[in-house]
């Protein structure tokens, strides 16, 4: 994403496993304080209230009142003081008096962004006042400029060592506040899908399944990220530079929802595409996202927003409104959003789920409305399932096939065989209704601030709360198995509507049935700490506690027992009509209730609380420059309490916890000085260290990260990192309780006999299990032949060993000499006994590839443009699921459990006119790869089809009402966008291996082309 005020800057890296011990983590400048207001023009006026005291707080809230970034090293500024500024000023001005007396100089390196350095080094900001812009000239002036020290490339995720340069060890990406409205995204995902590492639509499609196990059809409308194709968990989410906790809705995988989150309350997101556990500690194995949450408001600012696709709306709100004062700020923000409901049959691909018409398979369910009836003779009346064949049995009473479809229009009552004579041979199947996207309600609620306590202490807080309703799906009331004829289908004899007087099973399915389930989420987060300066160090100390709580609830499911029992009902009032075919409901709205399961709600939380404190500051010199280094250590507690009412599950009634401490260090090298008038070292090492355990594996976990940074001129940085990650068991598999029971399996040593043992499912960690863990190594160049022009190229690496996942009892004997502890024999018989199938480490994957990124700018008549291009090359996805299978590559090669595309593209086109209009067009580009399954019917049946090889186009315009209409007081401040997402309202392709959905919900959309327009208004 690119645009004039604030930009990605797509890190390259080179590869080389030769350089493996080369390299590290971000390192660098220390403190980075955001901007308060981005819309505040650079040059204005402020009214500074900025009380004397340490100058490090002082430029802090000189960031904070003029909305200008200050970017420095934590050693400049360490131990000194700043006098009071107050009173209205340019920021020039203001920052030349808090720098007056300090030794230090700042230099204006965009409109946005000051370096200060050492006074020998440049002039003081008193004597070199920043230039203003002409006001009439179409062409960029300095002051105007997207250099690369901008916003976008001072960021914490990657170190704790404060605020660093993208352009350092590791390939950090930027997508600020002010790019999220130049692409129109409407959520946190969307932003996400425009980096090249991530897929285009991450699964939007999660199925409303409960505790229980039981699928409704319906859509939680959560939603994770994957980077580079890595399965899901493997990327760590931070707010605000700190962890997140489990969200119920993934309670099993241990994943964070991001849809908990609104959009409107994001500031900027941080993405490091690379692992990073040494500063973060486990699930950051692929990388990690940073949501930066909106903070430092000056004034009111709303917005309104809608988006329409066809037969999908949404309509969204937010205001934020901050202040600040001589001691403190704070901000306060409040989202609301409204989500329409998107169902399959509105949408062609997915409205019939026999894709025959395709070359695929006949997915439509046997319970289809009207119902099909079926022949129970030859049928032994004592089995809950026929296996007697269709063909083989005799035909129903009246008729001569064993099989018939209900008639069309029939109420069921008093219906004869003969009724029956032109639907018989026929079955009837269904199309099971499902939400592509569940109907929705958000709130949310973020508020922050800070407070001086004194010259040198700073207070801080935060707390956030959303709530998201989803009233999402009707229950379905089905009948289902009648060709085998099991008891929850069959229909006796004497049953009042039956018209054929013998038993008949019968496949039915009802949609109608007034009776809805319903998907609450809740999410809450608070922070409080305090930080400062000790001399020459900054010290932080936070602690927080997060909650997230889920429940489903309402009718999700029958209970087979109680159909059984209706079916079997003589009294018309109290039995089931299933031959009914008018539309009428099978039973009275009493009925249906009463066949209920009981109990079927999922009552799911967790919390997750957290402290940690840090020091970091200059410990020495060296000839090149001060050592820079951090020590500092954490506690986390994680809290699962999940109660599924449902007594035929592992673990009904669960809770457990489980508790994480670490210590972590950081340090930056200077290697070789930086050239008169530069800022950064020409040589630089980086690493960090840290050091956690944790009562969910044995002994403890040591992860590293070591990076080196080469600048041979000015123009050319070259660097490489080499970092490990690791991610232990879920807390939801620790905290399952022990549960046994009796299974068999083919003995390899006894190949007459089948072994019949008792097998352990769940409970505790098995003693052999180890977290998975993770390798990462990136090299790569950043080249700047111009001011205007980036050009960067990343080669990266990422080995992930030890998956945590789950054998097959009869796998486990088969491989028992690799896993010795899992299967016990007799000592007398030496017969199987007992079998350990609780997680096992099973898997390895191998990926690598090249990430090329290129901004530009030219100025023209017509306005300024800012052209730019993000592409990922995956050249090797290689996989093993045990280590005696075969290694197998994914590349191209579209597999649920993780693979990636060749290519992935993303080119972006922006233009700005005199601050007046704007406007960007994405596209996105993936590549050709191949579905996971061969056609199965038609001319190309056992061929395997292509998918990919596709565009999709957004534009967004945004208009500047009060440049537009200066008259108008009162659109001071407004702006309005109008945009499309997918403009050629490219669908999704079918996809034979991609279940009854029918198409890959990872890279396509099902949506279609979307039209949206908002108005922001500031006061």
């Amino acid at each position: 994403m690119h645009h004039r005020k604030t930009r990605i800057t797509a890190a390259g890296h080179l590869s080389c496993k030769a350089l493996a011990l080369a390299v590290a983590i971000v390192a660098c400048l220390p403190v980075h304080v955001a901007a308060a207001e981005p819309d505040t023009a650079p040059d204005a006026v402020v009214d500074f209230d900025i009380p004397a005291g340490d100058l490090s707080l002082a430029l802090e809230r000189f960031s904070t009142q003029s909305g200008i970034q200050a970017m420095y090293r934590q050693e400049l500024v360490a131990g000194k003081r700043a006098p009071a500024v107050k009173g209205a000023l340019a920021p020039a001005a203001a920052l030349a008096k808090l720098l007056a007396g300090a030794g230090l100089a700042s230099e204006r390196v965009n409109a946005r962004t000051y370096v200060l350095k050492a006074a020998a080094k440049a002039k003081p900001a008193s004597e070199k006042p920043a230039q203003q812009p002409k006001s009439n000239s179409p062409a960029r002036e300095d002051t105007e400029r997207n250099e690369v020290h901008d916003l976008a490339d001072v960021v914490v995720v990657g170190s704790r060592l404060g605020s660093s340069p993208v352009e350092s060890a590791m390939p950090i990406k930027v997508i600020t506040r002010d790019e999220i409205d130049r692409t129109g995204a409407g959520n946190i995902m969307q932003v996400l899908s425009y980096l090249p590492e991530v897929p285009i639509n991450n699964d939007e499609d999660q199925q409303m399944i409960g505790m229980g196990g039981i699928t409704t059809g319906g859509n939680t409308n959560s939603t994770t990220v994957q980077m580079r194709g890595m399965p899901r968990g493997t990327t760590l989410v931070l707010i605000n530079g700190r962890r997140t906790g489990e969200s119920p809705a993934f309670s099993s995988s241990g994943l964070f929802d991001l849809s908990t989150i609104p959009l409107s309350l994001v500031e900027r997101i941080e993405v490091l595409p690379a692992g990073a556990s040494a500063v973060y500690g486990g699930d950051a194995l692929a990388g990690v996202i940073n949501i930066v949450l909106r903070k430092d408001a000056s004034g009111l600012e709303l917005r309104v927003r809608r988006d329409v696709a066809e037969g999908y709306g949404t309509s969204q709100a937010s205001a934020m409104w901050g202040k600040s004062w001589a001691k403190g700020a704070m901000t306060a923000t409040a989202t609301w959003s409204d989500k329409g409901a998107l169902y399959n049959h509105e949408r062609a691909l997915t409205a019939d789920s026999d894709f025959r018409r395709f070359g695929g398979a006949d997915l439509r369910n046997l319970s289809g409305f009207p119902a099909t009836v079926y022949s129970l003779d030859g049928c032994p009346a004592s089995q809950l399932s026929c296996v007697v064949p269709l063909d083989q049995r005799n035909p129903l009473p009246g008729l001569e096939s064993p099989v018939a479809v209900v008639p069309e229009g029939s109420n069921g009552i008093g219906l004869k065989p003969e009724d029956f004579l032109a639907t018989q041979g026929m079955t009837s199947k269904q199309t099971n209704r499902r939400h592509l996207r569940s109907p929705e309600e958000n709130y949310g609620l973020h508020v922050n601030g800070h407070l001086e306590l004194s010259s040198s202490v700073e207070a801080f807080a935060e707390w956030t709360h959303t709530r998201r309703k989803v009233p999402a799906y009707q229950a379905q009331f089905v009948l289902f198995g009648g060709e085998r004829g099991p008891a929850q289908s069959l229909v006796p004899a004497d049953h009042p509507f039956n018209p054929f007087g013998v038993p008949v099973g019968v496949n039915f399915f009802y949609k109608e049935t007034g009776i809805f389930t319903s998907f609450e989420q809740q999410h809450q987060r608070a922070l409080l700490g305090l930080r400062g300066t000790l001399g020459r160090f900054y010290w932080e100390v936070s602690g927080f506690r997060a909650r997230d709580e889920a429940r489903s609830a309402g009718g999700r499911a029958f209970d087979a027992n109680k159909i059984a029992a209706a079916l079997a009902s003589k009294d018309p009032a109290t039995t089931i009509n299933p031959f009914v075919s008018d539309g009428s409901a099978p039973a009275s709205p009493e009925v249906l209730r009463s066949l209920l399961a009981t109990g079927l709600s999922n009552d799911m939380g967790s919390r997750t609380s957290g402290l940690n404190g840090y020091v970091r500051g200059p410990v020495f010199n060296l000839p090149a420059g001060q050592v820079t280094a951090l020590l500092g250590g954490e506690i986390q507690t994680n809290r699962l309490e999940l109660d599924t009412n449902d007594q035929a599950q592992i673990s009904p009634h669960l809770q457990g916890s489980s508790t994480n401490r670490a210590a972590f260090a950081e340090v930056r090298v200077p290697v070789l000085s930086p050239r008169k008038g530069q800022a950064f070292e020409r040589v630089a090492m980086t690493g960090a260290l840290r050091r956690e355990t944790s009562d969910r594996y044995s002994g403890n976990a040591l992860t590293k990260t070591i990076g080196l940074e080469v600048r041979p001129w000015e123009s050319l940085l070259l660097r490489s990192t080499y970092s490990t990650g690791f991610r232990p068991i879920t807390v939801y598999s620790v905290s399952q309780d022990p549960r046994t029971f009796q299974n068999a399996a083919v003995d390899p040593k006894f190949p007459n006999e089948v072994a019949r043992f008792e097998m352990l499912v769940s409970g505790g960690v098995a003693p052999d299990l180890v977290p998975e863990t993770s390798r990462t190594i990136t090299m790569g160049a950043t080249f700047r032949p111009s001011e205007d022009w980036s050009i960067s190229m990343t080669h990266w690496s990422i080995k992930f060993v030890d998956q945590i996942s789950s054998l097959s009892p009869q796998a486990l004997i088969e491989n028992e000499h690799l896993y010795p502890h899992r299967v016990r024999r007799n000592p007398e018989t030496g017969r199987v006994e007992f079998i350990d199938s609780r997680p096992i480490n099973i898997a390895l994957r191998d990926t690598a590839g090249i990430d090329v990124g290129i901004d530009g700018f030219w100025s023209t008549e017509l306005g300024d443009f800012y052209p730019a291009l993000a592409a990922t090359f995956t050249y090797s996805y290689e996989q093993q699921l045990t280590s005696q299978a075969p290694v197998v590559s994914n590349l191209a090669l579209y597999d649920p459990a993780g693979w990636a595309p060749r290519w992935k593209i993303v080119p972006r086109l922006g233009w700005e006119y005199r601050d007046t209009a704007s406007a960007m067009l994405v596209g996105r580009y993936v590549n050709r790869y191949r579905d996971a399954s061969p056609l199965r019917t038609g001319p190309d049946a056992g061929k395997y089809q292509d998918l990919g090889e596709f565009w999709i186009f957004d534009l967004n315009i945004n208009l500047n009402l009060g440049r537009i209409f200066p008259q108008r007081s009162s659109l001071s401040g407004s702006s309005l966008t109008i945009g499309a997402n997918n403009i050629l309202n490219r669908l999704p392709d079918f996809c034979a291996g991609c279940g009854v959905s029918g198409y890959d919900a990872s890279q396509y959309d099902i949506l279609g082309r979307k039209l949206y327009a908002e108005i922001k208004m500031s006061f």
